[in-house]
């Protein structure tokens, strides 16, 4: 079993965005650095930061028999297992199950509701707080490397933002 964990922050911090982490490799997407997700609500941001970490960790996961996605975001889970009941989670689904990435994890892949405080890292990652991260992650024996976002992951953040716009 691994486990991908993200979480998306919007209020609270001075560097909201989006983040995940999997076994000390960890991702951060703030929003200052992406204009394109300005403006969508937390819901939103968090069902996208769950599928960025499909897109950024599919590749190190081809042979994992069972692939845990976890995300303190109830909405997430029940949009990503079910069926997302806004135009606007929708449009981001459908997005997400284009991608190659998720077409290669989804016979693998469940998605899970994590509590707020266990997902310390992803949360870390999300508010821009990488000093905590660390911090955390050393404390716990694991030694933390963050990943730029791929292309691919840029890729995904396009195409969802443009299909958000047409709405």
């Amino acid at each position: 079993l691994f486990r991908i964990r993200t979480d998306a922050a919007l209020q609270g911090t001075p560097h909201p965005g989006l983040g995940g982490c999997m076994y000390g490799l960890w991702w951060s997407a703030p929003l200052a650095d992406h204009p394109e997700l300005q403006g969508l609500d937390i819901p939103h941001l968090e069902l996208l930061a769950a599928a960025l970490g499909i897109v950024m960790y599919a590749d190190m996961l081809g042979s994992a028999a069972h692939v845990l996605l976890e995300t303190d975001a109830l909405a997430t889970a029940i949009a990503i297992t079910k069926r997302a009941r806004s135009p606007a989670m929708q449009a981001i689904i459908d997005v997400m199950v284009e991608r190659p990435e998720y077409k290669a994890l989804a016979p693998r892949l469940s998605v899970g509701h994590l509590a707020g405080p266990a997902n310390i890292l992803a949360d870390a990652a999300s508010r821009g707080y990488f000093d905590t991260l660390r911090a955390v992650g050393a404390a716990l024996g694991i030694e933390t490397r963050r990943l730029p976002l791929s292309p691919e992951a840029l890729q995904f953040l396009g195409d969802a933002a443009q299909r958000l716009r047409a709405m």
